[in-house]
């Protein structure tokens, strides 16, 4: 059987077969002890927002992303999921930013997000993007505009695509 991962406001705690093992600053790569997030992607990487900044750890290897290496938009990560495996979106009090790969991507919300009002995203990241709006999983708009009116209720999925390909 595998490890299983849990944050704590005192590092990352491993529950192995020969028992627990709490991962801190002072034995790793990671930036900060109170690990608030955790989500592992398809490579069993894991994601780690802390207070002091994201760090991803494939058990060997530390890469730590901070607002002044990255585009992320806030040191402190307070959520993280992984959609599809592969895609990372971490959430500060200053938005979401989203990592793939070699793109990241950082979004900040402006307004309110109630219907017949505009939704703005704010592209933080270098390069052109094309964001693709859907409203319950039907595309309602493709634009490199990140500006939105939601003037129907229900659940919006955007989808960034960068100016080199991925998305």
């Amino acid at each position: 059987l595998g490890a299983i991962w849990v944050a704590t406001d005192k590092g990352l705690a491993v529950l192995k077969a020969n028992g627990w093992e709490i991962i801190k600053k002072e034995n790793s790569g990671l930036p900060d002890n109170k690990v608030q997030s955790l989500g592992i992607d398809g490579d069993g990487d894991k994601w780690l927002g802390t207070k002091k900044g994201l760090a991803v750890y494939n058990d060997s290897t530390w890469v730590v992303f901070k607002k002044d290496n990255s585009s992320l938009n806030h040191d402190e990560v307070k959520a993280l999921t992984i959609e599809k495996g592969r895609y990372a979106w971490a959430g500060s009090k200053e938005g979401l930013t989203f990592f793939m790969a070699d793109l990241q991507a950082a979004f900040r919300l402006e307004g309110s997000t109630c219907q017949g009002e505009t939704v703005s995203l704010v592209n933080t990241s270098q390069g052109d993007a094309t964001y693709r709006w859907l409203l319950n999983g039907q595309e309602v708009a493709t634009t490199t505009d990140y500006d939105l009116l939601l003037d129907t209720a229900g659940v919006y999925e955007i989808t960034l695509a960068a100016d080199n390909g991925l998305s």
